[in-house]
């Protein structure tokens, strides 16, 4: 019987082996390596994986696939896995230093798994050495975007600031099944040992969220309820969200 696949749960299982090829070329050094994946879906991505580095453990939220990955587990000494939700788990508690993340994240809580694991879950922060995650276009592009971008906004700035980040490639629809309505693009992100600036990262959301609820708006417009001292700040109050650096939100931040 063909697997049906749950759209509740974001599934489009990867079955494309080029890409899963370029995947694998990205990681470096993963024969030193606890690889953190989830969502293994089919396991096509897991079975290169396992190929490849010191050991795999893979979080899946569909009881259906346990038979899937009780397999995987026979057949390879260096995988195990959790039946379970990654939104409300800690891996650090089942995976050993050094540890990666490397995955294609469920569409419908990939961004959400995304700020988790960089800084939202304190006791994750700077526990990886690297992430590798394939996500929706749009949230790739969102996240990898600079100051003047079109796609420049509250999660550019949460990422710039914790971590480097760079967009590798783009996945078409085709290699997925099912096939999803949007492309994908995979990333790569190296969490900073320290933040890039010294801030209270709540208000700086804060901020950010007023900064950015009217793009349209001048940043002295949309943070008028903050009496910010632009001029001191020395940053052009003129200027829309899109146009404001990282630094600069910062600065703005620290003020109010």
């Amino acid at each position: 019987m063909k697997f049906q696949h749950n759209k509740a749960l974001g599934q489009h299982f990867l079955n494309d082996d080029n890409i899963i090829g370029q995947i694998i070329s990205n990681a470096h050094s993963l024969a030193n390596y606890n690889v953190l994946e989830i969502g293994p879906g089919n396991g096509a991505l897991t079975i290169k994986l396992l190929a490849n580095a010191k050991s795999v453990l893979s979080i899946e939220k569909d009881l259906r696939l346990k038979t899937n990955l009780l397999l995987l587990k026979e057949q390879h000494a260096n995988f195990n896995f959790i039946l379970g939700d990654a939104l409300h788990l800690n891996p650090l508690e089942h995976i050993a230093s050094p540890r990666v993340l490397i995955a294609n994240l469920p569409y419908n809580v990939g961004t959400q798994i995304f700020l988790n694991y960089l800084h939202e879950d304190k006791t994750l922060v700077g526990n990886f050495d690297y992430f590798i995650l394939m996500l929706q276009k749009e949230v790739a592009q969102r996240i990898v975007a600079s100051a003047g971008d079109n796609h420049y906004g509250r999660l550019s700035i949460i990422s710039n600031l914790l971590a480097d980040a760079e967009l590798l490639f783009y996945v078409p629809k085709e290699s997925f099944d099912p096939a999803p309505k949007v492309e994908s693009a995979v990333i790569k992100i190296t969490p900073l040992k320290d933040p890039r600036y010294k801030v209270d990262i709540s208000k700086l959301e804060k901020i950010t969220a007023s900064a950015f609820s009217g793009r349209r708006k001048t940043i002295r417009n949309s943070l008028k309820l903050y009496n910010v001292d632009f001029e001191k700040l020395e940053i052009n109050s003129g200027k829309r969200a899109e146009e404001i650096s990282v630094e600069d939100f910062c600065k703005i931040s620290n003020s109010v």
